[in-house]
């Protein structure tokens, strides 16, 4: 009896203990997963509350009769009485809405727009589609899922390719703050790398100039949004675990982030890890080339270790000297002041291990391998951001967005020849501080101005030094002084520093049709130093370039029953940076040497789409042409140092000069088409094909990173707790006519090699196919399924010195709390 007693006792506490806290839980109706971030308000805006990362809120400010709105960007809005809700188990249903197509973008005009208003083609990638495809890094990302190509010279590499152009004409932003800096170089760039994709709520690509962002805006834009705490009248705690394994590149990671909400304050943490093995290429080689790619030998020195020779590669196919450690911190805290403005601040940490480069870990001279070490050292991106967000009331002005950011740097290169004791080291910190101030205001809902200032400035100090190794058998034991080595960029310091101003204003004529028109005016300013000139004799010690330019844009959308139409110009511009006319670097046996007369490059653009909607908008296909042409072009050739003078001893050996010059006019032009959407509830298709070609009008000569015709296309199936899905890529192959032999930047030599002639002939064409899979376990564990290049074909991306993973088998569990 008293058991009995004591179980209806502990009964009665729990039932009642739920009743007092009244904890709900919000979920998809389809597959019972909870939804985060859901708004749940009163119809007098007097509660306003939102789900945590498990789904739920509590209601207990509410009473019995009280209507519930529960409003979500991917949800239809739905409205209840609180008592039916504690009848219905204290859960709640959500619909979603099917219209993918309508989504709203951030990152065009600055503010938000409905993508049905914007003449850009945008791609969105959101966090959920982040999770099914498991990307190690977020270049992985951008290339799965983001519909551009992606060159990879290593292990821990990425430089994403937009229309024919990458490296710094791409501009990377994350969080309204640009990731390009003072050395954001030509060839090939892989900042992306630095971001972690498990901190992004939503990636957005911007196609094409973008005259807004100013400077590097030249290829596109790709903007990263990190997650941000919501605030909620009540304290709360969740959070989230994923571990991941992926069998090809052999990589374990682990990511942790939890949530604390109070009143008026909210802030998240992350943190991850990763670990990337050497990667395993595809076996079969449709291709024909038997050895293509492969790794035969290897260097097995390394910081501690010494190997005068290199080693056999027990399995060619494992690309030794890939593999590499990642580690990441995340916060971001947010205090509401008053009702509609919030301040916050933001703590970005990566952090990565060595990185071998392995192009010149396998770069080979009278048949042997030249180089003994050559990685990346230790790098460290720091991003520290205060934000504010304002709210008015005025003709003039609404909304307010201030960002203040200081971001820290460092980055080494690390070398020894085999045959050589002498390892050289070239250290370069950067350090930016900006500021960005982005107003708008809504005359009417039609009429829409937005504005701002943006303002950067950024210190580069370069040094070099070398170290002669001790060695005791295979074992470094010690270091003696070395010779001087040559700095990568001026040796006395260099600064680069930029003002602009922008407008925007979009006008919704009617509910057919819109006009968005936008300018942008450009300082910039670099000032570089050279002291030492015991390696290169320079015909000058100190440069000073100074820059503007106004860049805009203007487009018309008309948008009939199911149809849309729009018609863009835009212009866009780069600007010399310290990287553009200050650096020394050797390769293949060329020096890059400084050239301080370079001018800016421009580019004006056309472009025209067309897009068709089905099945009641929630499906849609569009053609999209365009046309660049890029005026004061910058590209690497042949360089005079002093008049006569095409060659230098650079190492203790002969090198021709080269340098970026303006090689005058080029066009890039190129089309798409692409589709996304779902045929109903259950099927959804999404892909496109995409067509690229650039030439050097003056040079006669091709354009680099002109990528060969590619696409992709994913077909989801979608049922209850269950996603699966299939993907097929391609890309046809490139005459050798079309690569860009002198500048360097395709890299011809990773193509193979004709047996009969000895000639390069070019990265051949490739198709793979990919699956994914997601099944919901239950409301808080989901696993994630993915096997990559199922038939386990060996390829290279487009330029890539590395070849791309084999079978890939990858499996992910994510949890919440």
């Amino acid at each position: 009896m008293k058991k009995k007693l004591l179980y209806i006792f502990i009964l009665l506490q729990i039932f009642s203990f739920r009743a007092w806290s009244q904890d709900i839980v919000v979920v998809d109706i389809e597959n019972g997963f909870p939804i985060q971030n859901v708004t749940v308000k009163s119809p007098d805006n007097k509660y306003i509350f939102h789900t945590n990362a498990a789904g739920i809120i509590n209601i207990r400010n509410f009473k019995k009769k009280d209507t519930l709105i529960f409003a979500h960007p991917l949800f239809e809005t739905y409205k209840v009485l609180k008592k039916d809700i504690l009848k219905h188990h204290y859960e709640v249903e959500l619909l979603k809405k099917y219209n993918k197509l309508d989504n709203v973008v951030l990152s065009v005009s600055r503010t938000k727009s409905q993508k049905k208003t914007i003449a850009k083609q945008v791609k969105v990638i959101d966090y959920n589609e982040t999770l099914k495809v498991q990307p190690g890094t977020t270049a992985d990302l951008l290339e799965n899922v983001g519909g551009i190509v992606v060159q990879k010279t290593q292990g821990g590499a990425g430089s994403p390719i937009i229309r024919g152009l990458e490296a710094n004409r791409v501009l990377l932003v994350i969080d309204g703050i640009r990731l390009n800096n003072a050395i954001s170089r030509t060839g090939h760039l892989h900042t992306a790398v630095t971001v972690n994709p498990l901190i992004l709520d939503r990636t957005e690509i911007i196609y094409g100039p973008s005259a807004i962002y100013g400077s590097d805006a030249l290829g596109g834009v790709i903007n990263f949004y990190t997650k941000t705490p919501v605030i909620n009248n009540y304290k709360k705690l969740s959070g989230g675990a994923i571990a991941r394994y992926a069998t090809a590149t052999n990589e374990t990671s682990f990511h942790f982030n939890t949530d604390v909400s109070f009143a008026r304050w909210a802030t998240t943490f992350a943190l991850s890890y990763s670990d990337f093995g050497n990667i395993k290429m595809g076996t079969k080689r449709l291709h024909g080339y038997k050895q293509w790619g492969k790794v035969p030998y290897f260097s097995t020195n390394n910081e501690n270790y010494y190997a005068a020779d290199p080693v056999s590669n027990p399995n060619p196919n494992i690309q030794a000297n890939t593999g590499f450690k990642q580690k990441d911190f995340f916060n971001k805290t947010v205090i509401a002041l008053g009702q509609n403005n919030e301040f916050s601040f933001e703590t970005q940490l990566n952090l990565n291990s060595d990185i071998n480069r392995f192009d010149k870990l396998t770069e080979t001279k009278n048949g042997h391998l030249k180089y003994a070490e050559w990685r990346y050292g230790p790098s460290k991106r720091l991003l520290l951001s205060p934000q504010l967000q304002l709210n008015f009331h005025t003709k003039w002005l609404k909304k307010a967005h201030i960002i203040l950011a200081y971001q820290d740097w460092d980055e080494s290169r690390i070398s020894r020849k085999f045959s050589s004791l002498t390892r050289k080291y070239k250290k370069e910190n950067v350090k930016v501080y900006s500021l960005n101030a982005d107003f708008n205001t809504h005359f009417t809902k039609d009429k829409i101005l937005s504005y701002g200032l943006e303002t950067t400035y950024n210190t580069v100090h370069s040094h070099a030094y070398s170290k002669k190794l001790i060695v005791d058998g295979h074992q470094i034991t010690g270091y003696t002084p070395g010779p001087p080595v040559p700095t990568r960029y001026p040796d006395g310091g260099s600064q680069y520093s930029s003002f602009a101003a922008y407008g925007n204003y979009k006008y919704n004529l009617n509910s057919k049709s819109s006009f968005n028109g936008g300018i942008r005016f450009t300082q910039t300013y670099v000032s570089v130093v050279w002291k030492d000139n015991t390696f290169i004799t320079l015909p000058y010690n100190v440069n000073k370039l100074a820059n503007f330019a106004f860049t805009g844009d203007l487009s018309y959308i008309f948008s009939p029953k199911n149809w849309k139409f729009n018609i863009l110009l835009s212009s866009g511009f780069r600007s010399p940076n310290v990287d553009d006319i200050g650096k020394i670097r050797e390769k293949k046996g060329k020096v890059i040497v400084p050239n301080i007369y370079l001018d800016p490059e421009y580019a004006y653009n056309g472009e025209t789409a067309v897009t068709r909607y089905f099945n009641h908008k929630k499906f849609s296909i569009s053609i999209d042409g365009y046309y660049s042409y890029l005026y004061n072009y910058i590209a690497r050739d042949q360089f005079e140092l002093q008049p006569g003078q095409t060659e230098i001893l650079y190492n203790g050996e002969m090198a021709e000069t080269y340098a970026n010059v303006n090689a005058g006019d080029a066009e890039i032009y190129g089309g798409s088409i692409t589709m996304d959407g779902k045929f109903n509830r259950y099927f959804s298709l999404e892909g496109g094909i995409f067509y690229t070609k650039g030439r050097m009008l003056d040079k006669q000569r091709p354009l680099p990173s002109i990528p060969p015709l590619y696409g992709n296309s994913k077909l989801t199936y979608k049922l209850d707790n269950i996603e699966t899905a299939l993907q097929y890529r391609f890309m046809l192959d490139k005459p050798v006519s079309e690569y860009d032999i002198i500048g360097g930047a395709d890299n011809i030599e990773e193509s193979p090699v004709d047996p009969n002639t000895g000639a390069y002939v070019g990265f051949p064409q490739w198709h793979i196919l990919n699956w994914y899979g997601t099944y919901h376990i239950n409301k808080t564990i989901t696993v994630n399924l993915a096997v990559e290049n199922i038939f386990d074909l060996h390829y290279k991306e487009f330029a890539s010195a590395i070849s791309a993973p084999g079978r890939n088998f990858k499996i992910q569990i994510v949890t919440h709390f």
